[in-house]
């Protein structure tokens, strides 16, 4: 097997090295790094390198981003954080990743809870990183993602990210526990102002949505449920009155008025939008009315069918 893996770096690089001229004069330095990258995540580092080679004919970059891979061997799921992130880049925001990424991720673990940084763009995490202290030139969008991810699935949600960042100023969160939850709505809000966007984004069912494994005296610490008043309360504080709240979160419309998104919807007093049954937002589309930012979301499900949202709407509940 390593004699294969070898062989596989070595022709890559006698591929690529005829365009990009002798960017590396290590060639067995190059082949090592990337052999060794993709021993630890076979999958997605090797897509990942193998991607960015491709995009960017840039060997030297390739396996300056393959020896920061190799800083975080240890730990699996920052390592797919790193893949995913190399994923996305292009040259220029590779070298700005490479030079800045240590500081930039250092910040946000300790300012919003991002631990999954890999799921979000580089480009909208290094706005937030340059903007720590700055007050919103835009419409503020308050997105809040579950720390806990089974499956993999919140890694999609990047182009939903990106999207939004051309209209709003983005403010990403993790949390682990309903507690940290309101704390960092709390936190945001106190600093940066009144949110006319919320995403809440989780594996959910009809009543709650998980945010982490953690083991606690509460059984409940590691969800958003329906019981959560300080929660939801903290999102009606955080939010303007004409805000809009979308659930990126399984099945949290199923069974109406009993459901999460309903609870949100009376105790905090504004527009929800959620799906009936298991899906995803995979996309979001902006209109411009006398009022501001109009978005309308498009919830799949994991095949790829379309499912309709229910909107609670500010006086009534409507399909």
């Amino acid at each position: 097997m390593a004699v294969v893996k070898e062989k596989k770096a070595e022709k890559q690089f006698e591929q690529m090295e005829p365009k990009v001229g002798k960017s590396i004069s290590n060639k067995e330095n190059y082949i090592a790094i990337i052999k060794k990258a993709e021993e630890l995540d076979p999958l997605n580092t090797s897509l990942a390198l193998s991607e960015f080679n491709r995009k960017t004919k840039n060997l030297k970059l390739t396996a300056d981003l393959a020896t920061v891979l190799l800083e975080h061997q240890k730990n699996p799921n920052t390592l797919r954080g790193y893949s995913e992130t190399i994923l996305r880049l292009n040259k220029e925001n590779a070298e700005d990743f490479i030079k800045t990424h240590e500081e930039v991720l250092s910040v946000l673990k300790k300012e919003h809870g991002i631990e999954n940084f890999g799921r979000h763009p580089w480009k909208v995490l290094k706005q937030m990183y340059e903007d720590i202290d700055k007050k919103p030139e835009k419409p503020l969008a308050l997105l809040i993602f579950a720390n806990f991810d089974n499956n993999g699935v919140f890694y999609r949600s990047a182009k939903v990210v990106e999207e939004l960042s051309k209209h709003y100023e983005v403010k990403i969160t993790e949390v682990k526990t309903d507690k940290e939850m309101e704390e960092q709505i709390k936190k945001i809000s106190g600093k940066y102002g009144k949110a006319d966007f919320v995403m809440i984004t989780g594996h959910g069912q009809s009543d709650r949505i998980k945010l982490s494994d953690i083991e606690s005296r509460d059984p409940v610490a590691g969800f958003f449920d329906i019981g959560d008043i300080n929660v939801i309360n903290a999102i009606a504080s955080a939010t303007n009155k004409n805000a809009k709240v979308f659930l990126n979160s399984c099945s949290t419309a199923e069974g109406g008025t009993q459901s999460i998104a309903s609870a949100i919807h009376k105790t905090a007093g504004v527009e929800v939008h959620a799906p009936p049954e298991p899906a995803r937002i995979d996309s979001i589309k902006f209109e411009l009315n006398k009022e501001g930012i109009v978005v309308n979301v498009n919830y799949l499900k994991e095949e790829g069918e379309p499912v309709k949202e229910i909107i609670y709407k500010k006086t009534s509940n409507t399909l």
